[in-house]
């Protein structure tokens, strides 16, 4: 399990800081304790600015594509932030797909 705070990503046009909001986690239980967890929609962005983990951003993609979105304003939010363009015309794609 990781713990993030502030999370980050340098990437070639500049630095993704991921907005977290309380809107943005949801909480589930693990063991008997409640733990906050990023929304799919953030991980579908994150993994775009990580390498080598295009696998796991074609499986969110499929995902979402097949049962829809239940936070589209989290990846409408990112949009407004610093993201490589190739990130932007995907995540515009995948919304237009899907809405």
């Amino acid at each position: 399990m990781d713990v993030m705070g502030e999370f980050k990503i340098k990437h070639d046009h500049g630095v993704y800081v991921l907005p977290f909001q309380e809107h943005s986690v949801t909480f589930h239980f693990v063991k008997g304790v409640k733990v906050p967890f990023c929304k799919l929609e953030d991980w579908y962005i994150l993994y775009q600015l990580i390498p080598d983990r295009e696998e796991k951003v074609k499986k969110i993609e499929n995902y979402l594509t097949r049962t829809g979105f239940d936070h589209t304003e989290l990846l409408q939010r990112s949009l407004a932030n610093s993201l490589p363009e190739k990130v932007k015309v995907r995540i515009q794609k995948l919304l237009a797909n899907v809405e």
